[in-house]
């Protein structure tokens, strides 16, 4: 609206651009154009715009005229499918429609297992509810020989069970079982191989475990075997003559030693990593093989157990145990009666805390990087000295 005044001078009416310009005429200044010589780029520092990237969240035009958006969990990964699960734990990052990713809920479709979760390799798989597993003694020193005097050999080529000139006490050692603490041990027994084919009759044997949380093998310390705690439960065993070497049938089998193993498993402070140790002693002959007289042949524990279902199936969980509910803005999240995971509500419970800060997600300048948690009115540096008191304004930006 140029005009001329009342002294004759030709004068427009300003504008937000007078003193700075618009060189392209757009009506974006040039401070803040970011091609003041590009009518059809209006672009300006906050204005929307796509980055390109799914994995990032409110894309905006940056101090430099870069197009930039916030970055989210997946960013570094990618989401190819965008469907929020990032590619590398997508089981299929091209099919929006499956979200499955490792620690998933499924169905293996087996009535006979529970847990059912999706494995590393996305499969679906459950917990057996009935297990076999079996162990053979796979070291000298896990099978072992004390005389009446208390000396201890590892290195025999045979388990004399239990008379060699005097009785005897043998152990064996048996590992990597896997059986979990407090499963329900349906049967358990161990294979011997003969030996020799020599018996001393009435043969008569007591069968322990070591009451321990995890046996260790054995040494060649005096007493290194009757030393050891031993069992509540017991087993006897009177074996058939075994009559032909190399023999491995039921005359070779000990009896069931449910009783001993589950007394074992049953201990607080059992794992699943635990060795177990089993003893025998009385009278007469019998002679196995040994681990150092034939390592494919020396004596092995099979064990079958029946997993015990927890209050919550489902989850592998009992009621009261620790969980986490996937909402980072509770704590102490526990397995509840309805065998839900639900946790203590804090302040940012409903609204969010993506990256966990501790600074919830409306208040947040930025909630996908927990090394900023400015949030409005906090005191800042715009960068201008001709400014005071500086501080984080309502769209985040430091404005003096």
């Amino acid at each position: 609206n140029d005009t001329l005044d009342a002294n004759c001078n030709c004068a427009g009416t300003p504008t937000a651009c007078t003193g700075i310009g618009d060189a392209d005429g757009d009506g974006v200044c040039s401070n803040v154009d970011c091609n003041d010589n590009n009518p059809t780029n209006t672009n300006q520092p906050g204005d929307a715009c796509d980055d390109g990237d799914n994995t990032t969240l409110n894309d905006i035009i940056d101090a430099d005229c870069n197009c930039m958006g916030i970055p989210t969990a997946c960013t570094g990964f990618g989401d190819a499918d965008g469907d929020g699960v990032c590619a590398n734990v997508d089981c299929d990052d091209n099919d929006p429609s499956n979200t499955s990713q490792p620690g998933n809920w499924c169905d293996d479709g087996n009535p006979d297992t529970i847990g059912d979760a999706v494995q590393a390799d996305c499969s679906c798989k459950g917990i057996p509810l009935l297990n076999n597993v079996c162990s053979r003694v796979n070291t000298g020193s896990d099978d072992a020989e004390e005389s009446s005097a208390g000396s201890v050999s590892l290195t025999s080529s045979d388990l004399e069970l239990v008379n060699d000139g005097s009785d005897q006490i043998v152990g064996m050692r048996f590992a990597g079982l896997d059986i979990p603490q407090g499963a329900n041990i349906r049967n358990a027994s161990i294979q011997f191989v003969v030996d020799e084919a020599t018996n001393d009759n009435p043969c008569n044997l007591k069968i322990y475990g070591q009451a321990s949380d995890d046996a260790p093998t054995f040494s060649s310390s005096g007493n290194n075997i009757s030393s050891r705690p031993r069992t509540n439960a017991e087993i006897a065993w009177s074996p058939s003559e075994w009559l032909s070497v190399s023999n491995a049938g039921p005359a070779q089998q000990t009896p069931d030693l449910s009783s001993v193993i589950q007394e074992i498993v049953t201990r607080n402070g059992y794992t699943p990593a635990s060795s177990i140790v089993i003893i025998i002693e009385g009278t007469g002959r019998r002679t196995a093989k040994s681990f150092n007289g034939s390592s494919s042949k020396a004596p092995i524990l099979c064990v079958e157990y029946a997993i015990t279902l927890p209050d919550c199936p489902a989850i592998l969980a009992n009621i009261g145990d620790a969980c986490d509910d996937g909402d980072n803005t509770t704590i102490n999240d526990t397995v509840d009666a309805n065998c839900n995971c639900s946790g203590t509500p804090t302040a940012c419970t409903g609204i969010g805390d993506y990256d966990g800060d501790g600074i919830c997600a409306n208040l947040d300048c930025n909630d996908y990087d927990p090394n900023i948690a400015s949030i409005p009115g906090d005191a800042c540096d715009d960068g201008d000295n001709t400014t005071l008191n500086d501080v984080i304004d309502a769209n985040c930006n430091c404005a003096g």
